[in-house]
Parts: structure tokens; C-alpha cells; sequence
């Protein structure tokens, strides 16, 4: 891996041990080229690394890369990265979180160029990080998270469920009234919604109905 500049790269993690694993795994790839990587900072919220960000901007330790989970305290990663895309900052992110693949769609259509599970190894997260680092305008994801994508994408089909429908399913776990304010809709209509899903889907209960959107990976199994 040879880019032009050496890159300077913000961690942003709220736990500890997980930045820590970040740090040295860059740390090792440094090691192995040292002309690869100038710097790697670490900070535990989104706010920090919008400010680390902008901060930067125009500087010689300009920020060139950011890896950063999606469950923060201060916000969602998934938020972060609409801010930062909304301000035209074009540089490479990975997403590197717990969750499983409805938050690998949501990061990837948010403007990430990659994701992969905290559950992958050191080989894998360096793979994604080559791939970004060599084609900063193309999007990665695991072989497993890929292989989970293809299986969503299978059950969705088979489903036959409408956009809206699949959007009240992403939001099953919370009360009708509150999927009907996060979707500026009414209660009547989200039961409407939830009738067309069950009918569909052959089920007869919301618990049939968030297995289903976890089996679809349209929410997250915790």
C-alpha cells in the first residue's frame, strides 16, 4: 500500500479496549509501511471527531480517513456520517461496529465506503482498510458481511414487502404511536401497515414480526 501522502487517521470509539485494538492494529500496518500512516488519534464521541475533523481542515495533519463505530453515546456513527458528507468532507470512512448488517445498509447508504463487525479479525479489518485506502471512492464490506447482505436482500424479496412497510419494520420494537412520529404517520395507518406485513408474512404476533426484521436485517438481534 502506497499512498501519495502519508495518512492521518481519527479512531473514534467509546470504548476503550476497542480503540485500543484500532490503534495497534494501525500500529502494525505502520510497522510494515511506515510511509503509510502519519498518525492515528483516538477520541470516545462524535462530536470529537467532527471537531477533530473541521479542526483540521487545511492543515498539514488534515484528517484523511476516519474509522468509527456507530453506537456513541452523543450520537449515531450513521449521523456523523450524513454531517460530514452534508459538509462535502469526501474522505474514506470504515465503519468498523457491533451491529450486524441493517446497520451495514444503513452506514453504507449514509456514505461510508465500508463496513465490517467488531467480531472480525485483524486480517479482515486490514483488508477493508487497503481496499478503502487504494480506492477511496468504492465501498467494501466483509466477506461476511456481504454474505449477510445477500441473505437479506433474498428474504426481503421473497417477502414482497413495499419500501414503507419494510421502513415500519425497522422501527418494530418501538410502540405504533412511536413508529408513527418517527414516520410522521398515524397510528391508524402503521396498523395498517402492520396488518398488510402479518398478512404477508404469514405471522400473527410483533414478536413474529421483529424475528422476521432481524432474520431480514432490518434491525439489530440486542
Amino acid at each position: 500500500m502506497n499512498p501519495i501522502s502519508p495518512l492521518h487517521i481519527i479512531v473514534a470509539d467509546d470504548h476503550e479496549i476497542a480503540r485500543f485494538a484500532l490503534m495497534q492494529w494501525l500500529r502494525d500496518e505502520q510497522e510494515r509501511d511506515a510511509a503509510a500512516i502519519a498518525e492515528v488519534v483516538a477520541v470516545a464521541s462524535c462530536q470529537k471527531a467532527l471537531e477533530t475533523i473541521r479542526t483540521s481542515l487545511g492543515k498539514d495533519n488534515a484528517i484523511d480517513m476516519l474509522i468509527i463505530d456507530l453506537d456513541l453515546p452523543d450520537m449515531t456513527g450513521l449521523e456523523a456520517i450524513k454531517i460530514l458528507r452534508a459538509e462535502n468532507w469526501l474522505k474514506p470512512i470504515l465503519v468498523i461496529s457491533g451491529s450486524y448488517i441493517g446497520t451495514a445498509k444503513d452506514a453504507l447508504a449514509a456514505g461510508a465506503n465500508g463496513f465490517l463487525s467488531k467480531q472480525e479479525q485483524q486480517d479482515v479489518f486490514l483488508e477493508g482498510f487497503r481496499f478503502i485506502v487504494q480506492n477511496p471512492h468504492s465501498q467494501w464490506v466483509s466477506p461476511q458481511t456481504h454474505r449477510q447482505i445477500m441473505h437479506s436482500e433474498a428474504v426481503l424479496k421473497k417477502a414482497n414487502l413495499t419500501p414503507t412497510e419494510e421502513n415500519v419494520l425497522r422501527h418494530i420494537k418501538l410502540s405504533n404511536k412511536e413508529i408513527a412520529e418517527k414516520l410522521g404517520s398515524t397510528e391508524s395507518t402503521v396498523k395498517k401497515h402492520l396488518w398488510s406485513i402479518f398478512q404477508k408474512l404469514g405471522i400473527a404476533s410483533r414478536y413474529d414480526a421483529i424475528t422476521f426484521a432481524i432474520e431480514a436485517g432490518l434491525i439489530v438481534a440486542r
